[in-house]
């Protein structure tokens, strides 16, 4: 669930002890490692270009995938294919029925393998809390624990 309420700023416990708040800081000040993974039946090349800007305002853009379904005639050679590879966003043709599939295994993929502690979905209005909850659910299944947020990417147009 989505909370509006600010973040605490409470000092943390440093090796030495003391309660300061230089832990925090230091935390604050590492990059986050953030993937944007886009349904392309939500979100088409007018959304792509602010979707990337929006996540790269979070962190260190580590990785943008967006999922096509196959059967719908994409191409690396198509408009869109030239289109992507000029943004830096790699094609993953699926399945049709099992986009959301994939997009979760290439979620905790990323946050496993690649390190990847910031996971930015483009996804369909309603899709999204499902989604993420079932990226928490697989973060916490695993041990240790994965630590990770998810963001929605919501672009209107």
């Amino acid at each position: 669930h989505r909370s509006s309420a600010p973040p605490r700023s409470s000092p943390r416990m440093c090796p030495s002890g003391c309660a300061c708040s230089h832990m925090a800081a230091a935390a604050a000040a590492a990059p986050k490692r953030c993937a944007l993974l886009i349904d392309s039946d939500a979100h088409g090349p007018s959304h792509w270009t602010p979707a990337l800007s929006a996540v790269r305002a979070e962190g260190d853009l580590v990785a943008a995938y967006i999922f096509i379904a196959d059967g719908t005639g994409y191409t690396s050679d198509s408009d869109w294919g030239k289109r992507l590879a000029s943004l830096g966003i790699e094609a993953k043709v699926v399945p049709p029925a099992e986009g959301s599939i994939e997009l979760c295994a290439e979620a905790m993929r990323l946050v496993a393998e690649d390190g990847v502690n910031n996971v930015a979905l483009a996804v369909k209005d309603g899709d999204f809390e499902e989604l993420a909850e079932k990226l928490r659910q697989c973060g916490e299944a695993v041990r240790p624990p994965l630590k990770f947020s998810v963001m929605e990417i919501g672009l209107s147009g």
